[in-house]
């Protein structure tokens, strides 16, 4: 297998060089080897999480190994990492993905993960690189960085020394304030071709009468059990998940059949039935009002208890 060397450098107030303590080393290595992955899956399946048995390549994507760590003042971390071609030649030769370019195989995780970080710190609202999911999770950097480094910075092929990509406070809060403008997941049914089957990701594509291109993810079963729909008119019901912008970024189906005459219905994308409820932008509008009463008549009553403890916090 075709490796990269690639580092990983931190910045501390304690100045922990090539003496880091080993604690706080190792929960960021847990951190970092999980973020590989997601973004990983996301690159590939358009979905951060992975359930169930991973198949070889992935796996084989995200063998992460540390080979070494030096430095003075700052501590750089030196990896040993898969290039994604040598990890998934079979993936490579199946032709193009269906609904976006996909990595080059002389990149690595770290190069992927590299870009989530981008985007993020672009505020790319449409970007197809992040999910909620995959937000939440760069989120629980923030103790850490508060706490422990500063700054986190990934040095990889297509981010170089010169500009890295980086994981800091100010990456944290533009995570959050693309999870909170991200409309919840909600369910759907929707008609359209099937046009692509990847069995190897669990994937495949619907294209709209409009001629728009759905990503679906199969929720349960084996996706290839679909090939007799491929190229019909197919009903698929399941869970919607958006993008930052309100755009859909999949669909994780639960039932996929051939569609009738009296599903005509559902031949159009969904749309968000609302958007989430972002608190920090009802203080704002606000702001001559306090406590609960600047949110009166606005709670939508459905938030999870950490996300309204969090708020909360936020009105100290």
């Amino acid at each position: 297998m075709n490796d990269s060397r690639q580092t990983i450098t931190l910045t501390s107030d304690y100045h922990y060089g090539h003496s880091v303590p080993s604690d706080r080393l190792g929960k960021l290595l847990v951190d970092i080897q999980e973020s590989v992955r997601h973004s990983v899956a996301m690159a590939f399946r358009g979905q951060s999480a992975t359930r169930g048995r991973c198949p070889a390549w992935f796996n084989a994507a995200t063998d992460l190994r540390l080979i070494g760590y030096s430095g003075q003042d700052e501590t750089v971390l030196e990896f040993q990492v898969p290039t994604l071609g040598s990890a998934a030649p079979g993936l490579y030769q199946q032709g193009e993905f269906f609904w976006t370019e996909r990595p080059s195989p002389e990149d690595t995780g770290f190069d992927l993960l590299g870009d989530v970080l981008a985007d993020i710190s672009e505020e790319n609202e449409d970007s197809d690189r992040f999910d909620p999911r995959l937000l939440r999770k760069l989120q629980k950097f923030g103790p850490m960085l508060d706490r422990d480094f500063r700054d986190i910075q990934i040095t990889s092929r297509r981010h170089p020394s010169e500009h890295p990509a980086r994981l800091d406070a100010r990456t944290i809060t533009q995570a959050r304030t693309l999870h909170d403008a991200t409309p919840p997941p909600q369910g759907a049914m929707i008609v359209g071709r099937l046009d692509m089957i990847r069995a190897s990701t669990q994937t495949f594509g619907m294209r709209m009468e409009g001629g728009q291109e759905v990503r679906c993810v199969l929720a349960e079963g084996d996706v290839a059990d679909l090939c007799h729909l491929l190229r019909k008119l197919a009903f698929v019901s399941g869970r919607v998940v958006f993008r930052a912008s309100g755009s859909l970024l999949r669909i994780e189906a639960e039932l996929v059949r051939e569609a009738t005459d009296q599903d005509a219905f559902f031949a159009k994308l969904p749309t968000p039935a609302r958007r989430k409820f972002d608190l920090r932008r009802v203080l704002h509008e606000q702001r001559h009002k306090q406590g609960v009463a600047a949110i009166m008549g606005q709670w939508p009553g459905d938030e999870s208890d950490e996300e309204i403890d969090e708020w909360l916090k936020q009105m100290d």
